[in-house]
C-alpha cells in the first residue's frame, strides 16, 4: 500500500489516508448533514490537580486515549480533535454511511461504558458525552 501512496489515517486506521488529504488540500463550499461527538471528563481539573500532586496520569491518560479513540473508530468516525480534556469525532456520511448519527450515538454510549457507566459501582472516571448532527 505504501508504494502507491496509501497508508492508515491518523484520524481513524479503518481508511486510508487519500480521502483526508483530498479534504484537506481541496476546500469546497458543499454542506453536509454530519455527527459529531462530543465527549470530556467532568471535574478535570480537579482531576488533574490530584493527578499532578501524586505525580501519575492516573484516568485522565486512558480515557483521553484508548477508549475514547477507540470507540469512535469502532463506530467508523473519524478523530477530529482533543482539546485538554476534551474529544470531538466527526461521523461522515461518505464514510460512516447514511447512519451516522445512530453510529456516533453508539459511540457516545461505548465510551460511557468504557468508563464503567454501565457498572453499579459508578463509573472509574466521571465522563460526560454529546451528539450533534445537522
Amino acid at each position: 500500500m505504501r508504494l502507491i501512496g496509501k497508508r492508515r489515517a491518523l484520524q481513524n486506521p479503518n481508511t486510508c489516508n487519500q480521502c483526508f488529504e483530498f479534504i484537506s488540500t481541496h476546500h469546497g463550499g458543499a454542506e453536509i448533514e454530519a455527527s459529531m461527538l462530543f465527549a470530556d471528563i467532568r471535574g478535570s481539573t480537579t482531576i488533574a490537580e490530584h493527578a499532578c500532586r501524586r505525580r501519575s496520569s492516573g484516568p485522565c491518560s486512558t480515557a483521553s486515549t484508548t477508549s475514547r479513540r477507540g470507540s469512535s473508530f469502532a463506530h467508523d468516525g473519524s478523530l477530529d480533535k482533543f482539546v485538554g480534556d476534551e474529544l470531538v469525532a466527526l461521523f461522515f456520511p461518505l464514510i460512516t454511511g447514511s447512519n451516522h448519527a445512530e453510529q456516533a450515538v453508539k459511540a457516545a454510549r461505548a465510551l460511557l461504558v468504557a468508563v464503567g457507566h454501565d457498572d453499579p459501582a459508578g463509573p472509574w472516571v466521571p465522563l460526560g458525552a454529546g451528539v450533534h448532527t445537522g
